[in-house]
């Protein structure tokens, strides 16, 4: 017979046996259910975070399209008074004053 045969036949030795068994599995248990929920919250969290700042660089890039939309908008403004103001309606005179408007203002496009 061999060695393991002989404890569990052991009145004694079973029932510690059967009781080390018992609460190894159970400690097992434990442990796979606590890393569970420990897991479950921690991807809880780090979504979250990762939702934070994802809305923290979207507003970053909101609010730098809305100041070079402003800034757009006044240069397109000061341009058209220029050209009010200039009373020019042929097409190349239009486009010599752009041009000159271009060299002096590196910002503009």
């Amino acid at each position: 017979m061999s060695k393991w045969g002989s404890v569990w036949r052991r009145p004694a030795n079973s029932l510690r046996a059967r009781f080390a068994l018992l609460i190894g599995i159970s400690g097992v248990l434990l442990g796979i259910v606590v890393i569970g929920i420990l897991e479950w919250k921690l991807e809880s969290y780090t979504l979250d975070a990762q939702q934070r700042e994802l809305k923290v660089v979207a507003n970053e890039i909101s609010d730098r399209l809305a100041k070079d939309i402003r800034s757009r908008s006044r240069e397109i403004s000061l341009t058209g008074s220029i050209l009010e103001r200039a009373h020019i309606s042929q097409p190349d005179a239009v486009r010599d004053l752009l041009e000159k408007l271009k060299e002096e203002q590196n910002s503009y496009a």
